[in-house]
């Protein structure tokens, strides 16, 4: 063991390890033995892994783990040995094949051997006889990312599982990254518009955000249909589409210039509270945060953020990226001010002189996060509660306070209740023309509203 200590690479073998027990354990572990295999997890999906029984390694490939990093390099010139001295002095090199030698050809460092950048530097001039050598280089801790590993990194903090895909040659970074992630699992869908139309209705299931991932031109135009379904019903999906290379932008000249290249953010700006095509990869967290954190605050929507192929693929400092700060929007947390109370009061008045009070509860309010505080609220005014088609589950079919739904998809019954109640209290519904009818006049006809 040498005075600065061992970089340790763990691996897990055998599988079944019952016959061991700890002896010593610095989490309090000893005298416990190690886990079996029910208690592994199985990623198969997931390729972020060095296998060594491959008899084909891919050299110059990158793998992350955590802050560390693994590189298989293959020396072909003086200029990857010149590389390997300019790394940090406390990375490390691992020979796999080959040997170093020093000006007089004597073989100074051969396959087996590790040592950090430091110790390299020590052993003098260094020269490779016949260019035939792989090596293995471990950092410690490699702040340089990939843009595309800095997206999936940041879906994987916001727990965003599955990542809907559809592959396609303009986001072939983006897949590489979200397949490489610990913490992603992705399907893959077959077009674009079943892709979009399966996020959304994910997003409506799991009352959370939801992610596409599509290539360029009539791929991303194809996305239309779920991302304005998303706009319609309130739904936050986040969109990432590949796009042609930067330096082939018409900049209005031509209608395209990049292959398969569309200005799709024009398209779909109308229908998303935020569209952006990225340009200066420092900025890549910055319009990711910010896209998500429009797509779910305040009435929720669908975003979009247009990722050129060659930014995909830039390298970057982790620490030079650009943070997003929710004060641009001014204050946070929602004020509840004079107007609000004076509204509140005013309802309570209503609900005392009503004698028919019903409330129309729709998904607006799955929407704000509010369904456990919504039945306490029907617990304590025990008052009839009708739901919106998209609000069917908020209450339960067996609540004794629930009437069913209106409108031509609902119940006759739901119907009369709401065309005679005197007192109507709606809640996160949009009040759309199915469920009110279009003579709108005539909608709880004899109701204050």
């Amino acid at each position: 063991m040498s005075d600065g200590g061992a970089f340790v690479m763990e691996i897990e073998t055998p599988v079944n390890k019952r016959d061991l027990v700890r002896l010593k354990d610095k989490y309090g572990r000893e005298g416990k033995g190690y886990e079996t295999e029910d208690q592994h997890s199985f990623n198969t999906q997931n390729y972020n892994h060095i296998s060594f029984q491959s008899p084909r390694i891919q050299h110059n490939l990158k793998k992350h783990f955590g802050q560390c990093s693994l590189t298989f390099k293959r020396l072909t010139d003086e200029k990857f040995l010149d590389e390997l001295l300019e790394l940090n002095q406390e990375d490390v090199i691992c020979i796999l094949k080959g040997q170093l030698y020093n000006p007089s050809n004597q073989s100074i460092i051969e396959a087996g051997d590790s040592m950090t950048v430091k110790v390299l530097k020590q052993c003098g001039p260094l020269r490779v006889v016949g260019w035939d050598m792989e090596i293995l280089v471990i950092k410690k801790a490699d702040r340089i990312l990939k843009i595309s590993d800095c997206v999936a990194s940041f879906l994987s903090e916001k727990k965003v599982k599955p990542v809907f895909i559809v592959p396609g040659e303009a986001n072939v970074h983006l897949l590489d990254s979200i397949g490489r992630n610990e913490g992603l699992s992705f399907v893959c869908i077959q077009n674009e518009k079943s892709a979009s139309l399966a996020v959304e209705s994910f997003c409506k299931l799991r009352s959370g955000l939801g992610v596409l991932v599509v290539s360029s031109g009539a791929s991303a135009a194809n996305t239309i249909p779920g991302v304005a379904n998303a706009w319609v019903d309130s739904i936050p999906v986040l969109v990432i589409s590949g796009q042609a290379r930067t330096d082939q932008d018409t900049d209005g000249r031509v209608r395209q210039l990049g292959n398969k290249a569309l200005s799709i953010v024009d398209l779909v700006e109308p229908i998303t509270k935020y569209a952006v095509k990225v340009t200066d990869p420092i900025m890549i967290r910055y319009h990711l945060e910010k896209a998500v954190y429009l797509a779910t605050q305040g009435r929720p929507g669908p975003v979009w953020i247009d990722l050129p192929i060659d930014i995909q693929g830039m390298v970057i400092d982790e620490e030079d990226l650009k943070p997003f700060d929710p004060k641009e929007f001014g204050s946070v947390a929602p004020v509840v001010d004079d107007k609000c109370r004076q509204q509140i009061l005013k309802m309570i008045d209503l609900l005392k002189h009503a004698s028919r009070p019903v409330i129309l509860a729709g998904s607006g309010i799955r929407s704000a996060k509010a369904v456990k505080e919504f039945l306490g609220l029907i617990d304590k005014l025990k008052i009839p509660v009708l739901t919106s088609r998209r609000g069917a589950d908020l209450v339960p079919d067996d609540h004794p306070y629930f009437f069913g739904r209106p409108s031509t998809y609902g119940q006759r019954s739901a119907n009369l209740v709401i065309q005679n109640c005197d007192l109507l209290i709606s809640i996160g519904s949009r009040l759309s023309i199915p469920l009110i009818g279009r003579n709108t006049k005539a909608f709880a006809r004899a109701a204050r509203k």
